[in-house]
């Protein structure tokens, strides 16, 4: 799974941790990359043509972006860490910045004609969907922040956006399926909520609980 790639960046955070850059710094060259990734997408997918390529080179961009896009999302938790200073707050801020990032980067599809505004919808709620689940399980009793996926995870489908991309980029008229590929994205990332409820259950059970509001118990 792709998570578990997190831990090989953990030398490469210590490393940026000595060099003086901060956790905020990496913040905001994370999105920085959510921005330069969107509109590498948008004009991309804009400007395909078949008869000349050259005019969809962002493209190919995309990738790079993502990945740094990721790299960036990765290090600023981990300098954190790495310089004792992580926060309650520094967490909430993350997790809203990447599903905010992410519907940000696959929101700006609303403005191609030939995707289907419907599928794209339901593609992004399904997002929303997969984290929430994620962040239940830290809340809940284990406090365990659930990553599992069903290739619908945060970089799973950055991954599978990256290689759409690319492959639209060296065959165009494939860019007229993505609303299939939506679809199947879809169902890949609501998969993935309905995973990371199954093993909630399976971190909760046997452990004691008791539910709080604003109101008391």
């Amino acid at each position: 799974m792709l998570y578990s790639l997190k831990a090989r960046f953990q030398k490469l955070a210590t490393s940026f941790a000595f060099s003086g850059m901060t956790a905020n710094h990496a913040s905001l060259l994370g999105w920085l990359f959510v921005f330069l990734s969107t509109a590498a997408l948008y004009f991309g997918l804009s400007k395909l043509d078949p008869g000349n390529l050259n005019s969809a080179w962002p493209l190919l961009a995309f990738p790079a972006l993502v990945l740094l896009r990721l790299v960036f999302n990765a290090l600023d938790g981990m300098i954190a860490r790495a310089n004792n200073a992580a926060t309650p707050m520094g967490e909430v801020l993350n997790e809203l910045g990447d599903i905010w990032g992410d519907t940000i980067c696959y929101g700006i599809l609303f403005f191609i004609p030939f995707v289907n505004a419907f599928h794209l919808a339901l593609f992004l709620v399904c997002c929303w969907f997969a984290e929430f689940t994620g962040l239940l399980g830290r809340a809940l009793p284990g406090h365990i922040r659930r990553q599992e996926s069903v290739l619908g995870g945060k970089p799973e489908r950055s991954l599978l956006f990256c290689v759409f991309a690319v492959i639209c980029f060296f065959a165009p008229m494939t860019a007229m399926y993505i609303n299939q590929f939506l679809l199947v994205l879809t169902v890949l990332t609501f998969l993935t909520g309905i995973l990371r409820i199954y093993k909630i259950r399976k971190q909760t059970q046997g452990l004691s609980y008791q539910s709080h509001t604003l109101y008391g118990r």
